[in-house]
């Protein structure tokens, strides 16, 4: 390939020339090694992403898919030079606006003979880019990719004991991914997870657990509590999120065994915690993002209110997963603001509004049990949780959506808020 100042001035060429980029394309240079060059790899990346400009369609293009796929399939991940970023690059463009060129990327993996053993192989090493794809592969809802994910999901388990930051946080994050579309064996992941426990109960202190989720802490730059646990904020609420949806799996069967272990580590985890040092912990895991707090208390309020079996009502109840517990502590820790709910309700960025209409049904269905965890919480916050504060932040919501200026029709939100508020007014007094 060129050195770099070519590269720069033919990535800038190529936007006005097609014959140019079939050129590119036709002549490029498979047999270079790849030099672990990371400015490099980015320039070639841009010279493909010239190449494969989504208004210019060409039989090279397609060409040069099904050359790359063959180059990388019989190499590990970190002999794929750019290549692995350059599929990323092109399937992320595809999510954001479907094109020819990503869905034939896809069609491309998806009829390769030696894909799977591509996956076992790679799963074998701490590769991030190779980690980043098959998420890519997941979210575009590939069965092959996630027919083979599950043959050696055993291997997706054991790189989250990675020695890379990264890779844990990725590993973790496609199990989850897997979990939600019903592609990952739920009883494997409880098991993987229990077992995480156990690694990190053995070092990681209660005292670190807070020096770790601490909100100064930055997300960009690792820097371990402990130098023998790799771990950080991320990937407990990765963690996290992985246990609820594997509990929200239709038809998931818990062993026994697990629930036994679980219970027996929160138990131990528990004494040395109020209640209210439990919800504190569970929304600092997510207290740089609004979306999974709400996402977190939506998971809860589905799983309570389905037909959910004994022991994980049990679980979910000794860890503080309750759903008025979570929404009285996260009104709490919204210093009871009626006015930050309103903008919840006004964003599309967040699945508050739907969680919002789930959780006044619920309360609607069980007043006394929303006012007993609110005087339960009261004690322990020496009565700065209390139903009238709660009730008044509700009352306050109703005249704003009557005045009208949601992007919806507020009348079933309206119905709720003063059906709620009907049903809590003999507790006023």
């Amino acid at each position: 390939m060129p050195n770099w100042a070519e590269k720069n001035l033919l990535i800038h060429r190529l936007t006005g020339s097609n014959d140019l980029k079939r050129t590119t394309l036709r002549e490029w240079p498979w047999n270079t090694a790849f030099q672990g060059d990371v400015f490099a790899n980015d320039l070639d990346v841009q010279v493909i992403l010239g190449c494969m400009d989504s208004t210019f369609a060409c039989e090279d293009q397609s060409i040069w898919l099904q050359k790359s796929v063959n180059f990388i399939v019989s190499k590990l991940p970190e002999e794929c030079g750019c290549y692995l970023d350059i599929f990323h690059a092109l399937l992320k463009r595809h999510r954001k606006t479907p094109n020819a060129v990503g869905q034939a990327l896809l069609n491309t993996f998806a009829h390769h003979p030696l894909l799977s053993h591509w996956v076992s192989s790679g799963l074998d090493h701490e590769n991030v880019s190779f980690l980043v794809l098959l998420i890519d592969l997941v979210k575009a809802k590939q069965d092959y990719a996630k027919e083979a994910l599950l043959s050696y999901h055993q291997k997706v388990l054991h790189l989250w004991y990675a020695s890379h930051i990264t890779v844990v946080r990725r590993s973790i994050e496609l199990v989850l991914r897997l979990l939600k579309q019903g592609s990952f064996p739920p009883a494997s992941a409880l098991h993987g997870l229990y077992h995480f426990m156990d690694y990190l109960a053995q070092s990681l202190t209660l005292e670190q657990l807070h020096i770790l989720l601490a909100p100064d802490r930055t997300e960009f730059y690792h820097d371990p509590v402990i130098p023998s646990i790799i771990i950080d904020r991320e990937c407990l609420k990765l963690l996290s999120q992985a246990f609820l949806s594997s509990l929200l799996l239709p038809h998931a069967q818990i062993p026994a065994d697990i629930v036994e272990h679980i219970s027996q580590r929160i138990h131990v985890f528990r004494q040395e915690l109020t209640e209210m040092d439990i919800l504190d912990l569970i929304f600092q895991l997510h207290a740089n993002n609004d979306d999974d707090a709400v996402n977190l208390q939506l998971d809860v309020l589905t799983l309570h209110g389905s037909h959910t079996n004994a022991q994980v009502s049990g679980l979910l109840d000794a860890m503080g997963l309750e759903p008025h517990r979570l929404f009285l502590f996260f009104c709490y820790r919204s210093g009871m603001d009626h006015s930050l709910l309103v903008d919840f309700l006004l964003s599309s960025e967040t699945e508050f509004l739907f969680f919002f209409l789930r959780y006044l049904k619920h309360a609607a269905a069980h007043p006394e049990k929303l006012v007993r965890v609110c005087n339960k919480l009261g004690d322990e916050t020496d009565g700065e949780i209390d139903i009238y504060d709660i009730y008044g932040m509700m009352q306050r919501i109703v005249p704003v959506l009557k005045a009208g200026g949601f992007p919806y029709n507020p009348a079933p939100l309206i119905h709720r808020l003063e059906q709620v508020l009907k049903y809590l007014e003999p507790y006023l007094s």
